[in-house]
């Protein structure tokens, strides 16, 4: 038995408890990891979990995560959070340390209008451990707040004297509103071994900062890469706002912010940013205007993963990937484009451009669609005939019924479809087409496909009804179960 490879946490507690032998063996493996989670609406569980846990254990912790469940935004979790409804800055949530943090006082502090912070607890119970420097290797903070200054902020934070952090992924609020400058600052130049970035939620100017600076010092050695601004226009309005604060003279905005500032870069711009690349996950980022300097930067040729998500110019950057000759590296492709990331000369060769990129992708094991039309999915299914590689295959159409009211669309059950659903290699399939469709085109192959298959619906009458439900279970309800021959279409 090779201890290492147990990954479940349940497995490795039941060892501990088997003799003093196999405890002594597995307990580094046990806390090697370490999950901090909390229920959605109350952060106390987090600093308790963390009290929890004996400080003779954490010499063996190299990677640490902060998780609580977001199914919805609560403001009152947010670090810049009154109880009168407003945005507080840190010098006045500083004199409000000692407010009480069960519910029932919380709940009774807010209608009064005192401001509390939701992490004082937290704060405290980071401020009482003691890691030995650059012990953590990966470090995750998946809340969905902003960031409290005891995680980043200084050398004497929680995370001041870890240098060597290979990994990190903060899932902000996005929508928070407070955009001070200068407040609780994400440092993430002090981490001298980064490798992967994954941010989700950037939501403030400083923000933003935190990137161009990182990007700046780290760039060249970065491997992963996420970000995720949820709506291009309202961070192009969120920085624009800051650069104005931080700015004496009237300068004009920029075009693209995030390129031309959070990149640095420059008309006619060659240079790989990002030499080390290998999976870059971006969402509500544009590449309007500077696409041929982007692709060159995210050394686009040379990914092995590459997810697009609503992202403004999106076409026009794919149809900018140099070395059109060269075939690229990628396994994993995501594209999914609404009306807003189509430009209209783009739109009209949206077929062309990703045909040409799945073209160049010889060796593409998974593949993700989201598109509206005018896509061809005959051209695109006959094109994908061809490759032998891929084990994952998701299709999902979208139609616009007028004002950029998208909405499921069927997709043709075609001859090259058929050839990819029959081939061994294909362990999943995704796809918008009508079940009924679906169910009578397999009821006429043979041999029958081998792979799962899920049905992906955004709308629809079983769909709405859960929406209009007091209480959707997402997790538990079954939307439906579609009969065909002795296997189900799900």
């Amino acid at each position: 038995m090779i201890i290492g490879q147990i990954a479940s946490r349940r497995d490795l507690k039941r060892l501990c408890e088997v003799c003093t032998c196999l405890r002594d063996m597995v307990t580094p493996h046990l806390y090697r990891s370490l999950v901090l989670s909390a229920p959605e609406l109350s952060l106390e569980n987090l600093a308790a979990n963390l009290e929890a846990i004996r400080p003779k254990y954490w010499i063996y912790t190299r990677d640490i995560s902060f998780r609580i469940p977001i199914h919805e935004r609560v403001e009152s979790r947010c670090v810049h959070h009154s109880g009168s409804g407003h945005f507080a800055d840190e010098a006045s949530q500083d004199e409000f340390t000692d407010s009480p943090t069960n519910d029932e006082d919380a709940d009774e502090s807010m209608i009064s209008g005192c401001i509390v912070n939701p992490f004082v607890n937290l704060s405290h119970a980071l401020n009482s451990l003691n890691f030995p420097d650059n012990q953590l290797l990966s470090f995750r903070w998946e809340v969905g707040t902003c960031i409290p200054g005891a995680l980043f902020c200084g050398s004497d934070s929680f995370l001041g004297n870890q240098q060597h952090i290979q990994s990190i992924t903060l899932i902000t609020d996005g929508e928070c509103r407070a955009n001070e400058p200068g407040q609780n600052v994400v440092d993430l130049v002090q981490f001298k071994e980064l490798r992967s970035l994954d941010w989700r939620g950037l939501n403030r100017y400083d923000d933003f900062e935190s990137v161009r600076k990182c990007i700046r010092s780290h760039g060249h050695q970065i491997q992963s890469l996420t970000l995720d601004l949820l709506n291009w226009f309202r961070a192009e309005e969120i920085w624009a706002e800051g650069f104005h604060q931080q700015t004496l003279q009237r300068t004009r905005t920029p075009a693209n912010f995030f390129s031309q500032r959070v990149l640095d870069l420059h008309p006619q711009d060659q240079n790989a940013i990002f030499s080390s690349l290998e999976n870059l996950h971006l969402s509500a980022i544009s590449f309007y205007y500077t696409s041929t300097e982007m692709a060159h930067a995210f050394n686009v040729g040379h990914l092995k993963s590459l997810k697009l998500r609503n992202c403004p110019g999106s076409l026009g950057f794919l149809r900018m990937v140099p070395g059109s000759s060269k075939p690229l590296n990628l396994k994993s492709l995501e594209l999914a484009l609404d009306i807003n990331s189509l430009q209209r000369g783009a739109y009209l060769h949206i077929t062309e451009t990703i045909c040409s990129l799945i073209h160049r992708a010889t060796s593409l094991e998974d593949l993700y669609l989201m598109l509206p039309e005018p896509i061809d999915w005959a051209a695109l299914t006959k094109m994908l005939s061809s490759r032998r590689h891929l084990k994952r295959l998701v299709m999902h159409h979208l139609v616009d019924r007028g004002g950029q009211h998208l909405i499921d669309g069927n997709i043709p059950c075609s001859f090259h479809l058929g050839r990819i659903l029959q081939d061994k290699q294909l362990v999943c399939f995704g796809s918008s087409v009508l079940p009924g469709d679906l169910a009578c085109y397999l009821q006429s192959m043979h041999p029958k496909p081998s792979c799962k298959l899920v049905h992906l619906r955004t709308s629809g009458a079983v769909l709405d009804r859960l929406m209009n439900s007091a209480r959707p279970n997402w997790a538990s309800t079954s939307l439906y179960t579609y009969k065909y021959g002795d296997s189900k279409l799900i």
